[in-house]
Protein backbone atom coordinates (compact mmCIF):
# COMPACT_ATOMS: atom_id res chain seq x y z
CA UNK A 1 0.00 0.00 0.00
CA UNK A 2 0.94 3.45 -0.40
CA UNK A 3 1.22 4.35 3.08
CA UNK A 4 3.67 2.39 3.46
CA UNK A 5 5.70 3.00 0.37
CA UNK A 6 9.06 4.43 1.46
CA UNK A 7 9.77 6.67 -1.11
CA UNK A 8 5.93 8.39 -1.09
CA UNK A 9 6.73 8.65 2.79
CA UNK A 10 10.29 10.38 2.35
CA UNK A 11 8.69 12.32 0.38
CA UNK A 12 5.64 13.06 2.05
CA UNK A 13 7.67 14.06 5.06
CA UNK A 14 9.92 16.62 2.82
CA UNK A 15 6.86 18.50 2.05
CA UNK A 16 5.47 18.93 5.73
CA UNK A 17 8.80 19.75 6.69
CA UNK A 18 9.18 22.47 4.00
CA UNK A 19 6.23 23.77 4.43
CA UNK A 20 6.33 23.65 8.06
CA UNK A 21 9.23 25.75 8.22
CA UNK A 22 9.22 27.81 5.62
CA UNK A 23 5.59 29.52 7.09
CA UNK A 24 7.06 29.01 10.44
CA UNK A 25 4.33 26.37 11.28
CA UNK A 26 1.49 28.52 10.17
CA UNK A 27 0.80 26.15 7.10
CA UNK A 28 1.00 22.26 8.40
CA UNK A 29 0.21 19.30 6.41
CA UNK A 30 -3.00 17.27 8.14
CA UNK A 31 -3.70 14.30 5.72
CA UNK A 32 -3.70 12.81 2.24
CA UNK A 33 -6.42 11.28 -0.24
CA UNK A 34 -5.72 8.85 -3.52
CA UNK A 35 -8.11 9.26 -6.48
CA UNK A 36 -7.87 6.51 -8.55
CA UNK A 37 -9.88 8.24 -10.99
CA UNK A 38 -7.31 10.86 -12.00
CA UNK A 39 -4.02 8.73 -10.88
CA UNK A 40 -3.11 11.62 -7.91
CA UNK A 41 -3.42 12.10 -4.53
CA UNK A 42 -4.19 15.30 -2.97
CA UNK A 43 -2.95 16.52 -0.42
CA UNK A 44 -4.54 18.76 2.49
CA UNK A 45 -3.55 21.30 5.20
CA UNK A 46 -4.47 22.68 8.31
CA UNK A 47 -3.61 26.73 9.28
CA UNK A 48 -2.58 27.75 12.52
CA UNK A 49 -4.87 31.23 12.16
CA UNK A 50 -8.00 32.08 14.57
CA UNK A 51 -9.40 34.05 11.87
CA UNK A 52 -8.84 34.28 7.79
CA UNK A 53 -10.23 36.37 5.07
CA UNK A 54 -10.59 34.81 1.17
CA UNK A 55 -7.77 37.24 0.04
CA UNK A 56 -5.28 35.36 2.87
CA UNK A 57 -6.29 31.88 1.90
CA UNK A 58 -5.34 33.07 -2.04
CA UNK A 59 -2.00 33.18 -0.95
CA UNK A 60 -2.12 30.39 2.06
CA UNK A 61 -3.45 27.85 -0.31
CA UNK A 62 -0.98 28.59 -3.32
CA UNK A 63 1.90 28.58 -1.33
CA UNK A 64 2.44 24.78 -0.78
CA UNK A 65 2.74 24.54 -4.52
CA UNK A 66 5.43 26.37 -5.00
CA UNK A 67 7.18 22.85 -3.05
CA UNK A 68 5.07 20.38 -4.79
CA UNK A 69 5.05 21.60 -8.56
CA UNK A 70 2.68 20.09 -10.17
CA UNK A 71 3.35 16.36 -8.60
CA UNK A 72 0.23 16.57 -6.16
CA UNK A 73 -3.11 18.78 -5.59
CA UNK A 74 -3.57 20.85 -2.51
CA UNK A 75 -6.17 22.03 -0.54
CA UNK A 76 -7.25 22.94 2.96
CA UNK A 77 -9.26 21.21 5.41
CA UNK A 78 -12.69 21.79 5.42
CA UNK A 79 -12.61 23.63 9.30
CA UNK A 80 -9.89 26.33 7.84
CA UNK A 81 -12.56 27.35 4.79
CA UNK A 82 -15.22 27.23 7.30
CA UNK A 83 -12.77 30.09 8.97
CA UNK A 84 -13.14 31.77 5.52
CA UNK A 85 -17.34 31.68 5.53
CA UNK A 86 -17.59 28.93 3.65
CA UNK A 87 -21.33 27.16 4.08
CA UNK A 88 -21.07 23.35 3.78
CA UNK A 89 -24.85 22.77 4.52
CA UNK A 90 -25.25 22.96 0.28
CA UNK A 91 -22.16 22.03 -0.66
CA UNK A 92 -23.65 19.24 -3.18
CA UNK A 93 -25.59 21.25 -4.57
CA UNK A 94 -23.03 23.62 -5.16
CA UNK A 95 -20.19 21.20 -6.63
CA UNK A 96 -23.25 20.07 -8.69
CA UNK A 97 -23.25 23.46 -10.27
CA UNK A 98 -19.09 23.55 -10.40
CA UNK A 99 -19.41 20.48 -12.36
CA UNK A 100 -22.09 22.26 -15.16
CA UNK A 101 -20.19 25.30 -15.11
CA UNK A 102 -16.24 24.47 -15.12
CA UNK A 103 -16.32 21.87 -18.11
CA UNK A 104 -13.04 23.09 -19.50
CA UNK A 105 -11.08 22.27 -16.17
CA UNK A 106 -8.96 18.94 -16.79
CA UNK A 107 -6.22 17.43 -14.49
CA UNK A 108 -2.57 18.01 -15.91
CA UNK A 109 -1.45 16.69 -12.33
CA UNK A 110 1.79 13.86 -12.77
CA UNK A 111 1.64 11.80 -9.63
CA UNK A 112 4.78 10.11 -9.06
CA UNK A 113 3.25 7.56 -7.48
CA UNK A 114 0.21 7.31 -10.13
CA UNK A 115 1.56 3.33 -10.32
CA UNK A 116 1.11 2.87 -6.70
CA UNK A 117 -2.01 4.83 -6.54
CA UNK A 118 -3.76 2.04 -9.24
CA UNK A 119 -2.04 -0.87 -7.03
CA UNK A 120 -3.69 -0.02 -4.37
CA UNK A 121 -7.21 0.62 -5.64
CA UNK A 122 -7.16 -3.13 -7.60
CA UNK A 123 -6.30 -4.86 -4.34
CA UNK A 124 -9.12 -3.08 -2.36
CA UNK A 125 -11.40 -4.20 -5.45
CA UNK A 126 -9.95 -7.58 -5.20
CA UNK A 127 -9.88 -7.96 -0.88
CA UNK A 128 -13.66 -6.86 -1.58
CA UNK A 129 -14.80 -8.67 -4.23
CA UNK A 130 -15.74 -6.09 -6.50
CA UNK A 131 -15.01 -5.82 -10.32
CA UNK A 132 -11.28 -4.10 -10.88
CA UNK A 133 -12.78 -1.74 -13.40
CA UNK A 134 -14.78 -0.19 -10.73
CA UNK A 135 -14.69 3.62 -10.90
CA UNK A 136 -13.31 4.14 -8.02
CA UNK A 137 -13.04 8.17 -6.46
CA UNK A 138 -11.06 8.11 -3.49
CA UNK A 139 -9.15 5.98 -0.97
CA UNK A 140 -8.62 7.35 2.75
CA UNK A 141 -5.87 5.71 4.56
CA UNK A 142 -7.10 6.31 8.21
CA UNK A 143 -6.03 4.83 11.35
CA UNK A 144 -8.70 2.68 12.11
CA UNK A 145 -8.81 1.35 8.53
CA UNK A 146 -9.40 2.51 4.75
CA UNK A 147 -12.20 3.88 3.61
CA UNK A 148 -12.81 2.75 -0.68
CA UNK A 149 -15.30 5.09 -2.51
CA UNK A 150 -16.57 4.17 -5.54
CA UNK A 151 -18.20 6.75 -8.00
CA UNK A 152 -22.28 6.13 -8.24
CA UNK A 153 -25.12 8.24 -8.44
CA UNK A 154 -25.66 8.49 -4.57
CA UNK A 155 -24.28 8.98 -0.93
CA UNK A 156 -23.79 5.66 0.98
CA UNK A 157 -22.13 3.07 2.27
CA UNK A 158 -22.60 -0.54 0.61
CA UNK A 159 -20.19 -2.75 2.28
CA UNK A 160 -18.21 -3.17 5.43
CA UNK A 161 -14.71 -5.55 5.23
CA UNK A 162 -13.57 -7.38 8.29
CA UNK A 163 -9.97 -7.26 6.98
CA UNK A 164 -6.48 -6.46 8.58
CA UNK A 165 -7.34 -3.33 8.30
CA UNK A 166 -10.91 -3.16 8.31
CA UNK A 167 -12.28 -1.67 4.70
CA UNK A 168 -15.41 0.16 4.74
CA UNK A 169 -16.91 0.83 0.90
CA UNK A 170 -19.18 3.52 0.05
CA UNK A 171 -20.41 5.42 -3.26
CA UNK A 172 -20.64 8.78 -3.82
CA UNK A 173 -21.93 11.42 -6.60
CA UNK A 174 -20.28 11.66 -9.61
CA UNK A 175 -21.35 14.92 -10.29
CA UNK A 176 -20.10 15.99 -6.84
CA UNK A 177 -16.88 14.95 -7.15
CA UNK A 178 -16.44 15.74 -10.17
CA UNK A 179 -17.46 19.34 -9.67
CA UNK A 180 -14.97 19.32 -6.27
CA UNK A 181 -11.55 18.65 -8.46
CA UNK A 182 -12.68 20.77 -11.53
CA UNK A 183 -13.16 23.88 -8.44
CA UNK A 184 -9.50 22.60 -6.78
CA UNK A 185 -7.91 22.43 -10.95
CA UNK A 186 -9.37 25.77 -11.36
CA UNK A 187 -7.81 27.17 -8.05
CA UNK A 188 -5.11 26.15 -8.57
CA UNK A 189 -4.83 27.65 -12.19
CA UNK A 190 -5.48 30.47 -10.84
CA UNK A 191 -4.06 30.90 -7.89
CA UNK A 192 -6.68 31.61 -5.71
CA UNK A 193 -8.36 29.62 -2.89
CA UNK A 194 -10.84 26.44 -3.20
CA UNK A 195 -12.91 28.53 -1.07
CA UNK A 196 -13.92 31.26 -3.05
CA UNK A 197 -15.65 28.32 -5.77
CA UNK A 198 -17.79 26.85 -2.41
CA UNK A 199 -18.69 29.86 -0.59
Amino acid sequence: MICDNKDFLRTLKEIKNRVSNETNGLIEYKEFIAIPHFGFIILRFILNKETVTLDELDEYEHYPYKIVSNDFLIDFMGAVYKKAGVDFSSLGAKLKELNKRLTKEQSNIVCPFAKEINNDKNELLSVGGFPLDSDVWEIQYDEDGIVLIILSNQNRVIKEIDNNPPIVVREVSREECFGLVKAALYAKRNKTSLARLIK
